[in-house]
């Protein structure tokens, strides 16, 4: 009888663990959120944008969406407690408790993939960056840009943001900072070419 009491007590406290751990992770997670102090970053879409990015994700995207942060954390805390009130409260043993603790945190899994997924297809269409959006477009220099380096310029977008991106030179001249440019070309997703208007 001992063994088994020992082996209940020792899955209790597993139950206990993944709980308290869960709990106060999610918890804290959530108030770096609301404070502002998270920024997505190894979030349900880390992809760099903060998560609310292309809603429309491929396969390999779906998996890594699925395992992120947030959704791990969710796991941890709905397993425990699913556990522990199956244990405790409801003195189911100890295979069926696992099994509802398991399943119970799979399917937080799951609603936190569709919270985020949700408040993703809220942004709106016209406040996502789109650094072609900038070609053309006038630009102050906000950092010295070199001959034959990257300096930053800060441009406004639609809706009147202003952005800060990556920029070089396109006549390989050197651009002090303050000086108006025109953005005329895309080196990729981060950085534009820029020439003194």
């Amino acid at each position: 009888m001992m063994p088994a009491i020992d082996k209940l007590m020792t899955l209790e406290s597993v139950f206990w663990v993944f709980a308290v751990l869960g709990s106060l992770l999610f918890l804290s997670r959530f108030v770096m959120m609301l404070i502002g102090a998270d920024h997505g970053g190894g979030d349900v879409a880390g992809h760099g944008d903060g998560g609310f990015g292309n809603a429309d994700l491929g396969y390999s995207d779906l998996a890594f969406e699925f395992f992120s942060l947030n959704t791990i954390m969710a796991f941890f805390m709905m397993f425990g407690w699913a556990g522990l009130a199956c244990y405790k409260q409801y003195s189911m043993g100890a295979a069926l408790s696992v099994t509802v603790a398991l399943a119970s945190g799979l399917i937080s899994m799951v609603i936190v993939v569709y919270v985020f997924r949700m408040v993703r297809k809220l942004s709106c269409a016209g406040c996502e960056f789109k650094i072609e959006d900038t070609v053309g477009e006038k630009a102050s220099v906000y950092q010295l840009i070199p001959e034959t380096g990257k300096g930053r310029i800060q441009v406004s977008v639609k809706n009147g943001v202003t952005r800060e991106i990556d920029a070089v030179s396109a006549d390989r001249k050197e651009i002090k900072s303050f000086e108006t440019v025109e953005v005329v070309g895309v080196i990729d997703k981060n950085t534009v070419s820029v020439r003194k208007s």
